[in-house]
């Protein structure tokens, strides 16, 4: 077998492009391709874009929206301006899109104002600013006018200049792209405008009202007249007239405590002054000084057409009210106990300011642990201002069961004071503390009239009973946490008291009690015994100095009692985790995998069962398993939790958060959810390869690709060797 040699010029003219010989170029390609990649093609794409010119004037009108008014006062009437009709003029290029007629055709700046006023007439408002009207919209603009009664009359009129000044965009330049949408615009010229207008103000010659006086005598915290005084000062009659007054204020009312009233008159000629009466009261908080009343009019003018005329047209009315009838209770004297009944004085002096009669002051207890029996009722001696007392009418034995019970008065002039004496029990559950009594005095005045009851509050405090003290000895409180309130319990009394009870009388939003009442059992006067209370304290709570409040329930004589509360002063420890949490080894390279240990000590003074942890990875962090689960960690005790967690190929080494929520059961079976612990995963740098692994398999495939085509070639050349060492 001969070799044939190959040289270049016989290459150029010899070579032939079999099948083989492609797949071999092809082959070096990919080979040349992983080594030295393949180069960028730019993509060149163009955009076509076009710049046009468009100018255009807003349509600005402005005319008089409410254009009566009526002399001597103070008016208001509205000028509604608008946009509208503009218009638009194409300078160069294609119709403007809607964004630029938009804004050749706004009014910005746009502000207001009312010239050339006649004599006689005052334009009380400044100019006013609208700021920006856009196409199509339209504002009205209040103005404050007056007009000189004495030179203009009803039924004339007189004209107005309004001036509307804003700032016109005349030109724009604006560039679209191939779709024509708008994809940059400018401000070529920008001129400040002043469109003026005139329009004409109407005097109105209907009838008008007008409040001239008003006069009362309601008093603070009572009913009466209030009268308001009213004249037609237009130039019509006017009929079927309804008045209506309006309190401003919820201490002034009428009729049956409601802030209007209305009152109906049938006819009103121009000119007529007339007297309208309505019922008006006062509540206890009103002041001696004037409080506004609206007052408004409506009724049918002389062509039969219905008009109305609010509180500003007529004016503002008042009503003062006058000083109310008073009473005072000057002195309480008693000897009633806790448990038992008794004798409560009181002194009542009328302070007028008029001299009442048929009066009856009544004396209530808002509370159920105070009811009363009969009140005495006596004529007493004349010009002492007392009534007496007959003691042998009064039974000690008897139980009383009413909160009331009423004295009779009678004639009471201003300035007298009368004692009242009224049987009274304290039930024997009662606090130490002062109840309030209130005593309700109903009378009438020198002309008949009933008066508004008038009540005065007064305290009426039991002599004590029994007492206990109540000391704090240990703590153990902290925020979030359950805790002990361990005290002692004293009879300070001078009797024995049976089966104490100590109980947590406060009722505070952070503190949760586990057990609210302690029993004591039995105690000698001067005996002392201990209790325990468990307290929960919420996550809301500060730290520090807390009050808590006990109160001492007991039985005596067969009777329950409850003992006047005490406060305790109990330190509340800061916050802290529920478990101290320490990551054992979490090392990883980027693209690897495996499990990180997490040691949780429980910081709590109480075990913890049914313990939930569970990791929450975020990018680049992942995890199959990132739950864990302990069935109990003792107080102070260590457990060690294990999670499955992955990262990401090709992220940076650095450390990484690993979110871990931790659920359980306290002691009282409660489920609980720590705070959020952050654990840190540590990525370290890939290790390094001396040839990568996609360059080594584009060379075996072009090797094993290159052994496929020549194998006829090379299985030759492997006889003609084995021929040239004897066959083997």
């Amino acid at each position: 077998m001969s070799v044939r040699k190959w040289s270049v010029g016989h290459a150029k003219q010899g070579i032939n492009f079999s099948p083989r010989w492609i797949l071999v170029v092809a082959l070096s390609c990919l080979l040349v391709i992983g080594l030295f990649g393949l180069p960028a093609i730019d993509i060149v794409s163009a955009n076509t874009t076009e710049t046009n010119s468009a100018g255009g004037d807003p349509g600005i009108d402005a005319s008089f929206d409410d254009d009566e008014v009526a002399v001597g006062s103070e008016e208001t009437i509205e000028v509604e301006v608008s946009n509208d009709d503009g218009e638009v003029s194409l300078t160069f290029g294609n119709n403007p899109p809607q964004q630029v007629e938009d804004r050749l055709l706004r009014a910005e700046s746009a502000e207001v104002e009312l010239r050339n006023a006649p004599d006689g007439v005052e334009i009380r408002t400044d100019s006013q600013r609208i700021g920006t009207l856009e196409d199509g919209e339209s504002e009205t603009v209040p103005f404050d006018i007056y007009v000189d009664e004495d030179t203009f009359d009803p039924g004339e009129d007189f004209d107005l200049a309004i001036h509307v000044s804003y700032t016109n965009i005349e030109r724009v330049e604006y560039t679209t792209n191939a779709d024509g949408d708008v994809i940059g615009i400018s401000n070529d010229r920008v001129s400040d405008e002043t469109d003026r207008f005139s329009d004409t103000v109407f005097i109105d010659d209907e009838a008008r009202f007008d409040v001239v006086d008003t006069e009362s005598d309601v008093q603070v915290d009572d009913r009466g007249e209030w009268t308001v005084v009213m004249e037609n000062t237009g130039s019509e009659n006017a009929t079927d007239v309804v008045v209506t007054a309006e309190s401003g204020d919820s201490e002034v009312f009428f009729g049956s405590d409601t802030p209007t009233a209305t009152r109906a008159i049938d006819d009103w000629e121009a000119g007529e002054t007339r007297e309208v009466t309505f019922r008006a009261g006062t509540t206890d908080e009103a002041l001696i000084e004037p409080y506004p009343i609206g007052v408004s009019v409506e009724y049918d003018d002389e062509d039969g057409d219905r008009q109305a005329e609010d509180e500003a047209a007529t004016g503002q009315a008042t009503l003062e009210p006058t000083d109310r009838q008073q009473y005072t209770v000057d002195d309480v004297s008693h000897d009633v106990q806790i448990g038992d009944d008794g004798l409560i004085t009181v002194d009542v002096t009328n302070n007028g300011p008029q001299t009442v009669t048929e009066a009856v002051v009544e004396l209530s207890a808002g509370d159920g642990d105070i009811a009363f029996g009969s009140a005495s009722e006596d004529g007493g001696s004349a010009g002492t201002g007392e009534l007496g007392v007959d003691l042998s009418g009064l039974d000690d034995d008897v139980e009383p069961a009413s909160p009331t019970s009423a004295a009779y008065v009678g004639e009471w002039e201003a300035g007298e004071t009368v004692t009242l004496v009224y049987q009274t029990t304290v039930d024997d559950d009662a606090v130490e503390r002062e109840y309030p009594l209130e005593a309700t005095v109903t009378a009438r005045d020198a002309n008949d009239n009933d008066l508004e009851d008038r009540d005065r509050e007064f305290g009426f405090e039991p002599l004590p009973a029994q007492s206990f003290a109540i000391d704090n000895t240990e703590t153990s409180l902290r925020v979030g946490e359950d805790g002990n309130v361990m005290g002692t319990v004293t009879n300070d009394g001078e009797y024995t008291a049976e089966n104490v009870v100590v109980q947590l009388a406060s009722e505070q939003s952070n503190v949760l009690p586990r057990n609210d009442a302690y029993a004591v059992g039995t105690l000698e006067p001067g005996e002392t015994h201990e209790f325990d209370f468990r307290l929960g304290i919420t996550n809301d709570a500060e730290a520090g100095p807390k009050v808590l409040e006990f109160e001492t329930r007991y039985r005596s004589d067969g009777d329950v009692r409850v003992d006047s509360s005490q406060d305790i002063i109990v330190d509340v420890g800061p916050d802290r985790d529920s478990f101290d949490v320490e990551v054992v080894d979490a090392t990883f390279e980027p693209g690897e995998s495996g499990t990180v240990e997490v040691d949780l000590e429980n910081n709590r003074d109480e075990p913890v069962t049914d313990v939930r942890a569970k990791v929450f990875p975020d990018a680049p962090l992942s995890s199959e398993d990132d739950e864990s689960f302990v069935t109990e960690i003792g107080p102070g005790e260590n457990q060690t939790v294990i999670f499955d967690v992955g990262v990401e190929s090709g992220v940076s080494p650095q450390d990484y958060p690993l979110s871990l929520d931790i659920r359980y059961d306290d002691e009282r079976g409660d489920a609980q959810l720590s705070g959020t612990y952050q654990l840190p995963i540590t990525v370290t740098e890939a290790s390094e390869s001396l040839v990568p692994l996609w360059l080594v398999g584009g060379a075996l495939v072009a090797i094993v690709g290159t052994l496929f085509i020549f194998r006829g070639r090379l299985g030759a050349e492997l006889d003609s060797v084995r021929d040239r060492f004897g066959g083997n």
